[in-house]
Order: C-alpha cells, then sequence, then structure tokens
C-alpha cells in the first residue's frame, strides 16, 4: 500500500449526488451501480454507504464474485444483488454459489433462461430478464423474444419480477428518432408482447446516467445510475466529484538543458526542476500521462518523459522553478470539480470512467466526511 498517495472519498458529495439522481428520477428506485470495486471507489465501503445509509433497495454489479462478497459485508441486507453480466449462469459448477436469496442473475440469453428455468437450485429465486433493444451487447434479440415466453410459459412461470435493458447512446444529447428513442420503443413492444403472452412485468428499468440526466425512462420502476453516482457527467447536471487523488513529492532536483532523466534517457528541453511522485503506472496513472500538464494553484508542470511502475516525474520551467518542494501534497483531481480528471483522460485519449476505475488497489481509499 501507498503511504504518500491516497484517493479520498467523500460521504458528503455521494450523498449530493444521490439525491440529486433522486430528484432527477422522483417515481423510480435507484439501483446505484457498484462494480468494477464501485468505480474504483471501493466495493464494500460504498455498498455499505448507500445500503445503509441511503437505503438502497438494490445493488448492482458485474459479477458473481462482487455479490458475494457484498452478500457477506452486508448480512442483515434486506434488497437484491444484481449480477449483471458474468452471471456463469450457465456452468453447473457455480449453481450453488447462488443459494442466498439476495443475489440475483440478469439472464441475458436464451441458453441461460433455459438452465434458469430448468434448474432446481434457481427456483426460489425471481426472474430478472434482460433484452437486447439496439445496443447489441447482452440481452436477448428481439426475435428471440417470443421463444423466450415459450420458455417462461413451459416453466410454469407467471412472471418478470424485473424486466430491463440499456441504452447505448445515452450519453448524447436527444433528438427526436434517435438511437435512444428507438430503443424507448422497442422496449415498449417487449412489454407489450410479454403481457399479452399472460406474463405479470412486476418492475422495470432502462436508464443509465446519461438518460437519468435527460429525464429519459425515469417513469420506470427503477433508474440504475453509475457514473452520476461518482461525479463525472455528459451534461451540465451539478454532480460533485465524490474523490481526490492526492500524492507527495519524494524529491525536487534541478536539471539542466540536454540532461537525460529516466527510462528512455529523456532530453530536458531547458533548465529547469524536477518533483519525483510516488505514483506510476502500478498505481494507475498511464504511461499515456507523458506531458499532461498539471496546475497547483499558480504553480504549473507537465509529465516529463516516461511514466514508471512507481514514480513519475513533473517538470517545472521559468517562474514556476522553486515553488514545488520535497514534502508537499499535490492534488492530481478533487478541488476543482471535474476539470483535472477530464483533462487528464482526454489527454490520455480514454474518459473518466477508465480513469476511476483504473486506480488501483496499491492506492490507499481514504473515506470522509465531507
Amino acid at each position: 500500500m501507498r503511504g504518500h498517495t491516497r484517493l479520498e472519498i467523500s460521504w458528503a458529495s455521494l450523498a449530493h449526488n444521490w439525491s440529486l439522481v433522486q430528484s432527477l428520477a422522483p417515481r423510480a428506485r435507484v439501483l446505484p451501480m457498484i462494480k468494477a470495486d464501485a468505480y474504483g471507489h471501493g466495493l464494500v465501503p460504498l455498498g455499505k454507504f448507500f445500503a445503509e445509509e441511503m437505503r438502497a433497495q438494490a445493488l448492482g454489479v458485474a459479477t458473481l464474485g462482487e455479490a458475494e462478497a457484498l452478500s457477506l459485508a452486508l448480512p442483515n441486507f434486506k434488497g437484491r444483488i444484481y449480477v449483471f453480466s458474468d452471471t456463469l449462469v450457465t456452468e453447473k459448477a457455480f449453481h450453488a454459489r447462488y443459494k442466498s436469496h439476495a443475489i440475483l442473475p440478469v439472464i441475458a440469453d436464451l441458453a441461460s433462461l433455459e438452465v434458469f428455468l430448468s434448474d432446481g437450485c434457481f427456483r426460489h429465486l425471481p426472474l430478472t430478464l434482460k433484452l437486447n433493444t439496439g445496443m447489441n451487447r447482452l440481452g436477448i434479440p428481439e426475435a428471440q423474444w417470443p421463444a423466450a415466453v415459450e420458455l417462461i410459459a413451459r416453466a410454469g412461470r407467471r412472471s418478470v419480477q424485473h424486466l430491463m435493458s440499456h441504452f447505448a447512446c445515452a450519453a448524447q444529447p436527444l433528438a427526436p428518432g434517435d438511437q435512444n428513442h428507438l430503443q424507448a420503443q422497442s422496449f415498449g413492444r417487449a412489454l407489450a408482447l410479454l403481457r399479452a403472452a399472460g406474463l405479470v412485468i412486476e418492475e422495470t428499468s432502462l436508464a443509465n446516467s446519461g438518460a437519468v440526466e435527460q429525464g429519459l425512462a425515469v417513469e420506470e420502476t427503477w433508474v440504475r445510475p453509475g457514473l452520476m453516482l461518482y461525479g463525472p457527467v455528459s451534461f451540465a447536471t451539478p454532480t460533485r466529484l465524490a474523490s481526490r487523488l492526492v500524492t507527495q513529492v519524494m524529491r525536487v532536483f534541478p536539471v539542466k538543458r540536454g540532461e537525460h532523466v529516466g527510462y528512455g534517457g529523456a532530453v530536458v528541453p531547458q533548465d529547469g526542476e524536477m518533483a519525483l511522485l510516488p505514483i506510476g503506472y502500478g498505481d494507475g496513472f498511464v504511461t499515456q500521462s507523458s506531458g499532461q500538464e498539471w496546475a497547483f494553484g499558480e504553480v504549473r508542470g507537465s509529465v516529463f518523459g516516461r511514466v514508471n511502475m512507481d514514480m513519475s516525474f513533473l517538470y517545472f520551467t521559468g517562474e514556476h522553478v522553486g515553488k514545488v518542494r520535497e514534502g508537499m501534497e499535490l492534488e492530481l483531481w478533487g478541488a476543482d470539480g471535474h476539470g483535472r480528471l477530464e483533462a487528464w483522460a482526454r489527454h490520455c485519449g480514454t474518459h473518466a470512467y477508465q480513469a476511476l476505475c483504473g486506480i488501483s488497489s496499491r492506492v490507499p481509499r481514504v473515506y470522509r466526511l465531507e
């Protein structure tokens, strides 16, 4: 574990973002997505926070292992833990791991549906069904909906507890007739088909963060926000960044034009100063960070040369020389809201999801009230 680099997480900011989701979808229940270690913020601590403090009635993860970790950590949780992708339903060796009434697989293909309906180990679980309405990732495609209905009826089931789909383009501004609206229409056809077959659809959900922000599908039973709970957004929604990445200067030393620094011997272009930071690609500060400028108040430096596994260099020139000292804490993102995080993600050719999820377990998570 790192001693001088940490990711601080604010409970107050998370609570603010939760309340914002509720205000944008007042009729829906909030199903927080906490997969990928809660987008890098800590699976179990955030699972506990959403369940105990925000009174979440369900939690969403990607894998059966994540669900089991939450189930063990939350023995008194009365809600549901949905496994959205890596359900392992078709593999007999994993069936016994669904003995908990709280862990529900999201059934997204006919093979999994057939096993779920026929194997006695799933008899105690209600059916959660995911349909492909146009994203073409997971979900039963429209051509197979009648076959799914037939399987459900043959098994003697009379209801689908939770019918869901997923928007592919909700991060893009809505427009009449766009992919988002086409998907919503497709979901409406599915509802009509299943109900015409005599099935009761108890609950529904489609909306991810971008859809919630734009008011699309917020009338369903649930909304399923992910990224907006942690701060970064696609639109002008006043979320708060829930994390603050901080590191501390290990060493400061002068450099002369023409000197070589670090792996690969990057050449210093002009006289200046280097600050050595205890953060590298082993911590999630990826090699693509080279060249990115960071501002610490009035002091500006840029990542120099090759980012190491455990360390990186910040290069200062001109008036910025002499302003950074050993032991000084440098905030890589946090106080300015989304700005630095988004700028870093753009520089690295990625997005805030990957930047947050990429901070490794070697970086301690420190939880703050504010």
